[in-house]
């Protein structure tokens, strides 16, 4: 999908067509990428295989048609007799390929025989290095395709590796808190239109399009269609166990675990479970395998209240711990999960649950 939005923005608004063998059923791509590719333009053609090229700007394509499932459960393509012709100057090939073999055979690197790393290079998981001394192996032809996020940390890892064996102990600089910018968070959903890449402004429009996932992804909370996860607003300096100031946190009532934060989720996470989470009993939490806490009132003070908690990294077996409204005070500068916790009871208590707050 990026490789045909990126194509039908070329100068002369060439014809895009994504060919694909399968239905659209069967399309592993991200439906809001695959919507968005059609209302730019590109043409979709599914149960088309791009099968040879017949002369010098004419490709031959064969019609499939679907048959019984394959191992990974989506139905399997099956040529028929027909094929029709599409005439095309470029053709780009965007299927996630696996990196030749051959090239690492030839070198002398073994690959893996088996697993989920089978015919791929054995290399040390810490330097990168292959077996055969010297050689690095990084990116996709390590992990097989992944992101590109994924090939930059390796090369970094592997160029520390490489600095190490010549003797010089690289410096990994400390990165800055990150700050987010609140008057462009409130702005995520206004929809700001490229521009064309001769415009003077387009760097500053591209600049001003940013979402700052890396500071605030916020996915989880905008697909999230019960609004069980909640951003806030939290210090991240002056005593704060936190390294930045956007939080999610997690209400265990408004959640039904459709998953849908889950499958958004750009870090491969599952933010129903990983989240810091809000209970309205003692038994939901006790129930829950999440972190997280609930608030247990004592008597009239209900900005002074107990707490039962789970803080993150504890083994499942471990019991939720009570604590007094002094004692987890005391702890919130040292856990992140008292910390927020202490900063709801005292900055947004109208995200305590009424049967336990006695509100």
């Amino acid at each position: 999908m990026d490789a045909a939005r990126i194509a039908i923005r070329l100068p002369g608004k060439p014809a895009v067509h994504i060919l694909y063998r399968r239905s659209i059923e069967e399309m592993p791509a991200d439906r809001e990428e695959f919507e968005a590719a059609l209302a730019d333009g590109v043409q979709y053609h599914p149960l088309s295989l791009p099968e040879k090229i017949l002369a010098p700007g004419l490709l031959s394509i064969r019609q499939m048609k679907l048959g019984p499932q394959d191992e990974g459960g989506r139905r399997k393509p099956e040529p028929t007799d027909k094929t029709w012709e599409l005439s095309c100057d470029l053709i780009i090939s965007a299927i996630g390929e696996l990196p030749d073999p051959d090239l690492f055979t030839h070198l002398g690197i073994p690959l893996w025989e088996s697993g989920p790393k089978r015919g791929l290079p054995q290399v040390d998981e810490g330097t990168l290095e292959s077996r055969k001394t010297g050689v690095y192996v990084i990116g996709d032809a390590r992990r097989g395709p992944a992101s590109i996020i994924s090939a930059e940390a390796d090369g970094r890892d592997a160029a520390f590796a490489i600095l190490k064996r010549l003797g010089k102990e690289p410096e990994r600089l400390p990165l800055p808190a990150p700050r987010i910018d609140r008057e462009a968070l409130s702005r995520r959903g206004e929809i700001l239109e490229s521009l064309a890449p001769d415009n003077p402004d387009f760097a500053e429009r591209e600049a001003a399009r940013c979402l700052s996932c890396g500071a605030a992804c916020l996915r989880c909370v905008e697909v999230c269609p019960n609004r069980a996860n909640i951003a806030l607003h939290v210090p991240s300096q002056g005593g704060s166990p936190l390294k930045q100031e956007m939080q999610i946190i997690h209400s265990d009532d408004l959640c039904n675990q459709c998953g849908n934060c889950g499958f958004f989720c750009p870090y491969e996470g599952r933010p129903y479970e990983g989240k810091p989470t809000i209970f309205s009993s003692t038994t939901a939490l006790e129930q829950s395998p999440n972190p997280g806490f609930v608030f247990i009132n004592t008597g009239k003070e209900v900005r002074r209240p107990a707490i039962l908690y789970r803080s993150s990294g504890w083994p499942a077996e471990r019991n939720p711990e009570k604590l007094d409204f002094e004692t987890w005070k005391a702890r919130a500068a040292t856990d992140p999960i008292l910390f927020l916790a202490f900063q709801i009871v005292t900055e947004h208590t109208y995200l305590i649950p009424q049967e336990e707050a006695g509100a």
